[in-house]
């Protein structure tokens, strides 16, 4: 039986899959993800590649409409788990902690808010979401920030000047892990 991939693994393959095709089309055959999933998967593939297109069978409605490609690229778990495994240069314990690149979806802030209820940070932690989301759903915002976490709308932690003044960040995002080091230091 194959691994099901988790939450931040479809930015990491992403972040795999881009840099290894470029610009190309791509066809993948992926257990079912949800539309976070794709979200995640896309934005990486653009960022560490240049991928504007996939398809995902089943899916997207073209990829039931052309043959698979012959070549092939398979993508083993631990390629996956190497992402998480290695450190930037220069690591050091992370100072800020960011999610929301592509910005957090309401699933998203619901499963943060979650794994927050009844915390409090003990690190600096940024989530970034869409002013429209945060404005229909501010319980879901104050409970999040009841933990100490801080809600950004309408900007992402990898373009945001503020971010220059940590050394490390950690994120759950194929997208800002290709981002960040370049755009924030």
């Amino acid at each position: 039986m194959e691994p099901e991939l988790q939450d931040s693994d479809y930015g990491a393959l992403g972040y795999i899959v881009g840099a290894m095709i470029g610009d190309k089309v791509r066809f993948l055959s992926l257990i079912p993800p949800t539309k976070d999933e794709l979200k995640s998967l896309g934005a990486a593939m653009a960022a560490s590649g240049a991928v504007a297109l996939y398809h995902v069978r089943g899916i997207t409605s073209e990829a039931d409409k052309y043959e698979m490609p012959p070549e092939k690229i398979t993508i083993e778990e631990k390629q996956i788990q190497e992402i998480y495994k290695t450190p930037p240069a220069g690591y050091v314990e992370p100072d800020l902690i960011a999610f929301g690149c592509p910005h957090s979806s309401v699933p998203e802030l619901e499963q943060l808010a979650r794994l927050l209820d009844g915390k409090k940070v003990k690190k600096e932690t940024w989530i970034c979401t869409s002013r429209t989301i945060k404005n229909r759903h501010l319980a879901l915002i104050k409970r999040i920030e009841k933990s100490g976490a801080k809600v950004f709308c309408d900007t992402c932690m990898v373009v945001s000047p503020a971010s220059e003044k940590f050394k490390c960040m950690m994120v759950n995002s194929g997208k800002a892990l290709k981002y960040a080091p370049n755009l924030c230091g």
